[in-house]
């Protein structure tokens, strides 16, 4: 299931119209608001932040290169 939402995130990251996000706009984006689900969503951005396939940007949004 980790590995599935970690691809899925990377595919909408990595689509040719993905402009960078704040978290809180990734989160709207994938129905994250539930707390238990907000709270995995947000691991896993810090996951994937510390793996270097997510960058944030001085401002707060988030890409991957």
């Amino acid at each position: 299931m980790a590995e599935e939402r970690i691809q899925k995130i990377l595919n909408y990251m990595r689509e040719e119209t993905y402009r960078p996000m704040t978290l809180k706009e990734l989160e709207e984006a994938f129905g994250a608001s539930e707390p238990q689900t907000f709270t995995d969503f947000v691991k896993t951005m810090n996951d994937l932040e510390e793996q270097g396939l997510v960058i944030r940007t001085p401002c707060g949004s988030l890409w991957s290169p």
